[in-house]
């Protein structure tokens, strides 16, 4: 049945600025907004994201929408995202999300995928991950706020800016949230252990490690600080150790590089001061980045020239485009 020409159908998406969905300001309010209808999948809508089609990490990203948020008690993070996209937001392994809640919850989704199946047990049974939340808009140049709440009793609470549909940059599809005071019982108990006995709760076969799988390059001497003092490879996970100097400097984030493209690893700071970062499954090349410096850790292939004498090397050839 046709509309009458007095209740024309809503438009999915105003204009660029605009919010088409109104902010909850009670049932009248509720009742005056109509559902949009549905999308014509045939039908170009020109409203694709121009950022991405030669992507430059956004001031905060480590790399093109990866924003990493180094977090602690009584700080907001804030998280920049689009229509169209759906924004990840990973937590520390050891955090497990009970709750997400938006402060708009008509023009903003978050959902945890481990809670609508059912709980803890059989989100792992599934191999859903207990620390992730997703968050996804419908809204253009508006915000509101969201909280994530974990087992551990922690509060995570973020500032989200829906960004116009022309935003100029890349949005965050990727967040990584490291929380200063996170996993720190479970490093406790753990370095409460024999030596060595930190690393029993991860698969580990010290007769496997090789210290001449993997080796650290940067563009020049300036990135030297970034280089760990070990890197050694048990043929699944890299373990990348920074010893003493862990809680001297800026701690890095690692990113799997394939075909040029970086994308965030499976990774976990583990020991005594948290002082060893482990990747899980490795590419041939990881990125090692904190804030603008960053180095790569290749893998030292057999047939290739042999491996330099210490962990970290010189290579010109990273600083050129």
């Amino acid at each position: 049945m046709e509309l009458a020409p007095s209740c024309p159908a809503p438009p999915l998406y105003a204009t660029q600025g605009a919010t088409p969905v109104a902010r909850s300001t009670g049932a009248a309010a509720a009742a005056a907004v109509p559902p949009p209808p549905e999308l014509n999948p045939y039908t170009p809508l020109g409203d694709t994201h121009d950022a991405w089609r030669q992507p430059v990490a956004a001031p905060g990203q480590v790399a093109p929408g990866v924003r990493l948020l180094r977090m602690r008690d009584n700080m907001v993070g804030v998280i920049h995202t689009r229509a169209f996209k759906q924004t990840l937001i990973r937590l520390s392994p050891c955090e497990e999300i009970t709750l997400a809640s938006v402060g708009e919850s008509r023009g903003f989704t978050a959902t945890v995928e481990a809670i609508k199946a059912g709980g803890a047990a059989q989100a792992k049974a599934r191999g859903i991950p207990l620390n992730e939340a997703e968050l996804s808009t419908i809204v253009a140049g508006s915000d509101t706020s969201l909280h994530i709440r974990t087992r551990s009793g922690r509060l995570y609470a973020f500032q989200v800016f829906a960004e116009t549909l022309d935003y100029d940059k890349v949005s965050d599809l990727s967040v990584i949230v490291e929380h200063d005071a996170a996993c720190q019982a479970e490093a406790v108990v753990t370095s409460a252990a024999a030596p060595g006995d930190f690393v029993r709760r991860i698969p580990f076969d010290a007769a496997k490690m090789r210290f001449d799988a993997y080796r650290a390059f940067g563009a020049d001497p300036s990135v030297a600080w970034l280089a760990p003092d070990h890197l050694a490879f048990d043929g699944l996970w890299l373990f990348i150790d920074y010893g003493r100097r862990a809680d001297q400097i800026a701690k890095p984030i690692a990113l799997n590089v394939v075909e040029g493209v970086p994308s965030p690893a499976q990774q976990e700071w583990i020991g005594p001061d948290s002082a060893m970062l482990v990747v899980k499954s490795p590419a041939d090349t990881v990125m090692l980045q904190s804030g603008g410096t960053w180095l790569c850790v290749r893998r030292v292939t057999p047939d290739g020239p042999p491996p330099p004498l210490s962990v970290f090397a010189i290579d010109p050839a990273l600083g050129k485009p």
